[in-house]
């Protein structure tokens, strides 16, 4: 059996990781979860994890308007 990591994968290896040293409580972890449990937020972090993104890059990969965008990112 071969084992691979998909981007989905990564993405919530990378979460793992930074929960693991910067989340302090519970409250924290899910606060942050459920944050990254909407879609489109979910996207921007993948494509995040890819590199440095501006936040018209974002716009234009995902196809989502410039308020749209800033709002997740905020």
């Amino acid at each position: 059996m071969r084992l691979g990591l998909n981007l989905n994968a990564i993405v919530v290896v990378h979460i793992l990781a930074f929960m693991g040293e910067h989340a302090t409580d519970s409250e924290e972890c899910a606060r942050i979860l459920k944050a990254l449990g909407d879609e489109t937020r979910l996207k921007i972090v993948q494509l995040l994890l890819k590199g440095e993104k501006s936040v018209s890059e974002i716009v234009q990969t995902l196809c989502m308007g410039q308020p749209q965008a800033s709002h997740h990112l905020s």
